[in-house]
């Protein structure tokens, strides 16, 4: 490493991830006590300096705290004995992960396929006008242009699409709300219909 890209990551440190040492105090303190916390938050810092992809950091905090959270994980794997206490911060630390567990995934992914194929029993231009809203993100002017209709028409057809999937949805046993934020997620075709 030369001495630019050091300073560099110097410059990084000191400034994006010395300064969550209050917010990583106050974590670590969930797991542990007295001096184990200077010891979290220094192994945090000696991670974060020493990590070779440092530039490709989005979020210091979150990056920070999956350290020290990935330290309290490695710590309660070896030891041989384990305490109920310990069980218990493997709890609290599991449930800082944001990503969705395999379960979640597995249901989204079919709730997926069910709107897919609700959508695809959609009359053609509420399909039309449903697929170039939700999955390609166009405005009501964009379709409303695509297509040669009004603006109306394209919201009234939103609309009566919207409305089948829903019910169709909640037919099938499940929360129409479950599956709303999926809507936005499918993935985009290679072309658009």
């Amino acid at each position: 490493m030369n001495s630019t890209e050091d300073d560099q990551r110097r410059r990084w440190f000191r400034e994006q991830i010395l300064p969550l040492e209050p917010r990583l105090r106050s974590y670590a303190a969930q797991f542990r006590r007295g001096a184990e916390i200077d010891d979290l938050v220094q192994e945090t810092f000696a991670r974060a300096i020493a990590c070779q992809t440092w530039r490709g950091v989005d979020n210091p905090a979150s990056f920070a705290r999956r350290i020290l959270k990935n330290i309290v994980l490695d710590a309660i794997r070896r030891t041989k004995v384990v305490s109920i206490e310990a069980v218990a911060d493997l709890d609290r630390v599991g449930g800082a992960d944001d990503a969705p567990g395999p379960e979640a995934i597995s249901l989204a992914r079919d709730d997926l396929r069910r709107l897919k194929a609700v959508v695809e029993r959609l009359p053609t231009q509420q399909r039309r006008v449903f697929t170039l809203r939700k999955i390609y993100e166009m405005s009501t002017a964009e379709i409303a242009a695509r297509l040669g209709l009004s603006g109306s028409t394209i919201e009234t057809q939103l609309a009566k699409a919207l409305r089948t999937c829903a019910q169709e949805l909640a037919r099938d046993g499940r929360r129409h709300e479950d599956v709303g934020s999926s809507w936005t997620t499918l993935r985009k075709p290679d072309r658009q219909p």
